[in-house]
């Protein structure tokens, strides 16, 4: 087999990926984190050989409370194959990556100008508006804007937020997206942000745009500290002019991304597995 595809279920790119390998024309075989876990425990039980690339998304998907890093780890541990996707990664922790609290720690360490977090014991009137994220999230899942600090006493009544971070809400010149593979830049997508009616924010994807270099080269310093072979990074534009990182995004979504632009991501990705 020359790939084994595995993913969350929540994965929307999954179908995507599948396309791309059967154009490919390669052997492969396709299999959910719940589909390995119920069929195979207490011992993965897989038919690959020394030859096998495995293709393996983010472990725990869009959701906090599905973790399968470890069954991940196990795979990764029993089997000879011949390479991992994102195998740095995986060495570790996938969810300490996906951490916006370690986003902050590692773009500080990194001296690369961030949304910083706020002490939420400490705010005063002047931070709002704020931004309040959970942690492990995608999709803008979980993501809260507060104009005021009765907003933010309401929000503390209904949700235990020590699972969440506090940003600055910049009303913004731009938001954007940058796509890394390997060494290469896919493409940068600008974005528009999304403010509902009941607080939730998200972000639609918009037309392919430039990015100044030493902005694309913070992306590749981020890429090369946390290990990733595709990775999403979202960058915020001041209306003075200067960037900043939002955060970072590991097995990233783009299905936005190629019905706006027309790239074919998938295929991208899919040919640098089976190059290695």
């Amino acid at each position: 087999m020359d790939c084994l595809f595995l993913h969350d279920k929540s994965d929307i790119c999954s179908d995507r990926f599948e396309e791309a390998l059967k154009q490919s024309g390669a052997s492969y075989a396709r299999m959910t984190y719940s589909e390995l876990a119920s069929q195979s425990l207490p011992i993965p039980k897989l038919e690959v050989d020394s030859s096998t690339r495995l293709f393996a998304r983010f472990p725990n998907g869009s959701l906090t409370d599905r973790n399968n890093d470890m069954l991940l780890s196990m795979v990764i541990k029993m089997y000879d194959f011949s390479y991992v996707f994102d195998e740095k990664i995986y060495q570790e922790s996938s969810q300490k990556y996906e951490d916006k609290l370690y986003h902050s720690y590692l773009y500080e360490k990194l001296d690369i100008p961030y949304a910083q977090v706020l002490n939420r014991n400490q705010l005063k009137s002047n931070d709002f508006p704020l931004i309040v994220k959970r942690r492990q999230s995608c999709l803008g899942k979980g993501n809260v804007l507060l104009k005021s600090e009765k907003e933010l006493e309401t929000l503390i009544k209904k949700k235990d937020l020590s699972h969440f971070v506090f940003q600055k809400f910049y009303e913004l010149a731009g938001d954007y997206r940058v796509i890394l593979l390997g060494d290469d830049l896919i493409g940068v997508v600008s974005r528009k942000v999304i403010k509902y009616d009941d607080g939730h924010v998200g972000v639609k994807v918009g037309k392919a745009v430039d990015l100044p270099k030493n902005v694309i080269d913070w992306c590749r310093q981020i890429k090369l500290a946390v290990g990733g072979d595709f990775m999403g990074f979202d960058i915020g534009e001041k209306k003075d002019g200067t960037y900043f990182l939002i955060e970072h995004k590991l097995s990233a979504y783009f299905i936005g991304v190629e019905r706006e632009t027309g790239w074919d991501v998938a295929r991208k990705v899919v040919e640098y597995v089976l190059k290695q």
